[in-house]
């Protein structure tokens, strides 16, 4: 999609710059990610040194202040060179952008800096393994005792949650009062009481860890509650809204998805070749679903985009979205290409 007539010159030159740092540096290396399960920390680094981890940080606390589409621009790069580099990268935003919107200035000087520097990493957990993203029925605790809060649960499918240095973690002070009762904290891994769990098999996308996270008596002092008692709901909600900054533009599955057409290209021009010209062969069928989703793909990305300049979204991006990730059908499921687990 040609895009640069709607886009500034400094999204453009970021656009251009990750696009250079994604091809040259990290595309050589997806595959081996996500075969050996490897962390993409030097993938992380360049990008940190590219001065790339800190585009939604105000440039008073380090970042360049680029703005959510400039960031949405960089992960559609990196996603196109390796999904796992681009869902560690998505979740630094996701985990650092609570502390942009609700941090109180001495945590902004605390985690932001060394967030856009690259020199850490974050993290978001919400979801519980009888709660997923419902913030209003959490069963992690949190309780005051003087100085610190003492929490006290499990936190489930927390991603980069082993390399994190800093958490977005959300607790609950008062089960009975539902969303009211919600509580946002800043964990850190060395604080006492936080332990790591079990390590999540996936698919694929295997670079980018996926964890649970036991909190037993975990001590996090007051300093680090992040916003006022009870205010955890509209933080969480504020990023996980369906047009909330994180999600909007589609932007890495778009641009997965772009990889993919270029991965499979040849597989399917050889499909082409050989297939009958009749429409209920299934590997023809596949075929028009491939265009036909590749065509709703790039629409959900303009939409997103547009949204992100401030116009109104369109509500079938959603199931735009969804009829992407059924592209790949059986062969999504199981080993043909080298890119793939």
């Amino acid at each position: 999609m040609r895009d640069s007539f709607y886009l500034t010159d400094e999204q453009r030159q970021v656009r251009d710059l990750v696009r250079t740092v994604a091809r040259g540096r990290i595309a050589p290396l997806a595959a081996q990610v996500d075969e050996t399960d490897t962390y993409p920390a030097d993938q992380l680094r360049r990008l940190g040194e590219a001065g790339l981890m800190g585009l939604h940080i105000p440039e008073a606390y380090g970042g360049t202040g680029l703005g959510v589409l400039a960031f949405c621009l960089a992960v559609e790069e990196i996603a196109w060179a390796c999904a796992s580099t681009a869902v560690v990268y998505l979740v630094q935003y996701t985990g650092g952008f609570p502390i942009v919107i609700a941090g109180s200035e001495a945590q902004k000087r605390r985690y932001l800096p060394r967030l856009a520097a690259g020199e850490i990493t974050a993290a978001f957990s919400l979801s519980e393994p009888g709660a997923g993203s419902d913030a209003a029925s959490l069963t992690t605790t949190a309780v005051r005792r003087g100085d610190r809060y003492l929490l006290n649960g499990t936190k489930a499918w927390v991603t980069n949650g082993s390399h994190a240095s800093v958490l977005t973690l959300f607790a609950t002070m008062d089960q009975g009062r539902g969303r009211h009762g919600v509580t946002g904290f800043l964990v850190e891994p060395t604080f006492p009481g936080f332990a790591l769990g079990k390590l999540e098999r996936k698919m694929g996308v295997r670079g980018s860890p996926t964890v649970a996270i036991h909190l037993s008596d975990c001590e996090v002092p007051v300093e680090n509650r992040l916003g006022g008692e009870g205010d955890g709901f509209k933080i969480a909600l504020r990023v996980l809204a369906p047009h909330g900054p994180p999600r909007r533009g589609t932007c890495g599955p778009w641009r997965s998805l772009d990889g993919v057409r270029v991965i499979d290209g040849e597989m399917l021009r050889e499909r082409c070749r050989h297939a009958d010209h009749d429409r209920r062969r299934p590997d023809l069928r596949r075929l028009w679903l491939h265009a036909r989703v590749s065509g709703r793909a790039l629409h959900a990305r303009r939409e997103g985009h547009a949204d992100l300049r401030g116009h109104e979204p369109d509500p079938a991006d959603g199931r735009r979205a969804r009829a992407g990730a059924r592209l790949a059908g059986g062969d999504g499921r199981r080993r043909r290409h080298a890119d793939e687990p």
